[in-house]
């Protein structure tokens, strides 16, 4: 979190609240005289305020400099659509950025996966396809097959394994991009497409999780 000008007012009200005290003890333990107080206070204060600012200095310092990037308001959903209601920019240290962090709000694109609430929106996973959920959560190079929800394990993000049913024989390695109650999207590699639907059509696949 950036740091902010009453952040940095803290250090100065705690110092002068040492001035205060002090002055106090000189007063009572050695009646020095109101004119020699004030000198006394001036040279402290600022000895105070010279130390605080130099804390601020420091701090900002350690966080670096800040950058605007974009915010997601609220959960979002793959294939949903950005606009100015879903995301806000805002200032973010330097260090604490992504790489490929979104810096002006990509009105008109897409999300390709479920981007939850106050996450900082990334290029890898936006897209300007248009399309279902599932079709633009699918990487390139790949084919979606639609499963029975039954036999998926996982849930959207997932990678799996598929096997065919009867002989356990290994099919492809597919990714969980999709799903409702009944059925799941599977995005399978286009050259292992053809071994999926020949396993579904001659009794079945059944997936194993991949960690």
């Amino acid at each position: 979190m950036a740091t902010t000008e009453q952040d940095l007012s803290r250090p100065q009200l705690s110092a002068a609240k040492r001035v205060s005290g002090r002055l106090k003890m000189l007063l009572i333990r050695y009646r020095v005289g109101r004119w020699a107080t004030a000198v006394v206070a001036g040279v402290l204060a600022a000895a105070a305020v010279g130390s605080a600012l130099a804390d601020a200095e420091s701090a900002r310092a350690d966080w670096g400099t800040s950058v605007d990037v974009v915010l997601a308001r609220r959960a979002m959903g793959a294939g949903e659509l950005v606009t100015g209601a879903t995301v806000e920019l805002i200032s973010v240290p330097t260090r604490l950025v992504p790489a490929d962090a979104v810096t002006e709000v990509p009105v008109g694109r897409r999300i390709t996966t479920e981007v939850g609430p106050g996450e900082i929106l990334v290029e890898r996973r936006l897209t300007s396809r248009s399309g279902s959920a599932a079709s633009i959560a699918l990487p390139p190079g790949t084919r979606g097959v639609q499963l029975d929800r039954s036999d998926v394990v996982g849930q959207v993000g997932d990678v799996v394994d598929l096997h065919a049913l009867l002989s356990g024989s290994y099919l492809a390695e597919g990714v969980v991009v999709h799903g409702d109650e009944a059925t799941v999207t599977v995005a399978v590699p286009t050259t292992d497409v053809a071994a999926v639907i020949d396993a579904i059509s001659q009794g079945g696949l059944i997936s194993v999780l991949v960690p």
